[in-house]
């Protein structure tokens, strides 16, 4: 599914209702260039999962790894600093849910690799300083889980 975002709030929304249909279990993948806005998609996902109260969205680019609680534990992992396939396996990253919850990963195409195909794949490519080209794959996983905008 191809959805173009003309705006922050556009995306967040669209983001949302992607966070609506996951379980735990899945796998997101999330790529996009630096600064494409991945950890707001986070953000706006995170907004459909009901999380407890202090929990905010941040981004895990120094720390590799940020777990939100709500009505399932999120793992927001970021690659971007990772170095090696070892590094993942070293840090634990590639067992962070162990399918308790759900797992985000940003800059997963470094080291797809590391983790069963995931269930979902995000591209984010800037357009414009405010819009966004959102892909979302498969379509039968949107089409399965009830997806709607």
């Amino acid at each position: 599914m191809k959805i173009i975002s003309n705006n922050l709030s556009d995306t967040l929304n669209v983001a949302q209702a992607l966070g609506k249909v996951l379980r735990p279990g899945d796998v997101v993948a999330l790529q996009g260039t630096l600064g494409a806005g991945k950890t707001r998609f986070v953000e706006g996902m995170s907004r459909s999962f009901d999380l407890h109260k202090g929990y905010q969205v941040s981004s895990p680019s120094y720390v590799y790894q940020n777990i939100y609680h709500g009505r399932c534990p999120i793992y927001h992992l970021d690659l971007y600093r990772v170095e090696s396939e070892e590094d993942v396996e070293m840090l634990g990253l590639d067992q962070s849910s162990e399918g308790q919850g759900i797992t985000i990963i940003e800059w997963f195409e470094k080291f797809p690799g590391a983790w069963n195909q995931p269930q979902v794949n995000i591209f984010l490519d800037i357009l414009s300083e405010d819009s966004r080209n959102i892909i979302i794959e498969p379509d039968h996983f949107l089409h399965d889980r009830g997806f709607s905008l």
